[in-house]
């Protein structure tokens, strides 16, 4: 159970942490959870080759919900490699603008690839499960 005093001190502190002040600030932190677009749901009108997976997954005798699973699924993986290989192709572009800051930018793409480390798992995790579930594999 919070405090009198715990609440008056939480509510206090929170005057001082109200999200960016400027405009750059502003753009900034909009964009902060969409540098690479992998939470994103699909579109199904840009996202066509899961209507292709889907069709030859029912073709293969899967349900239409389990086929359009399985079909997402792989396209889920798709999207964490072309994220993983733009991180790569990024660290092979010259750094023109200051060449002693490249190794930062290479830590940078390294701990991309890190955190996309955790979509691929994912994505690996989902398949396997939808496979199992899907062809009653143990």
């Amino acid at each position: 159970m919070t405090t009198a005093k715990q609440l008056h001190a939480n509510r206090k502190n929170a005057q001082h942490s109200s999200g960016p002040k400027t405009s750059e600030g502003k753009v900034q932190s909009s964009i902060n959870a969409r540098s690479h677009g992998l939470n994103q749901a699909f579109d199904l009108l840009v996202s066509p080759e899961i209507t292709v997976l889907q069709t030859l997954f029912e073709n293969d005798g899967l349900s239409e919900e389990v086929a359009f699973e399985l079909a997402q699924a792989h396209c889920g993986k798709a999207r964490v490699r072309r994220a993983r290989a733009q991180a790569w192709s990024d660290l092979e572009t010259p750094f023109e603008d200051d060449p002693d800051r490249s190794g930062q930018r290479a830590l940078a793409i390294l701990d991309r690839q890190r955190c996309l480390n955790r979509y691929d798992v994912k994505a690996v995790s989902t398949l396997s499960k939808l496979y199992k579930q899907a062809y009653s594999i143990q």
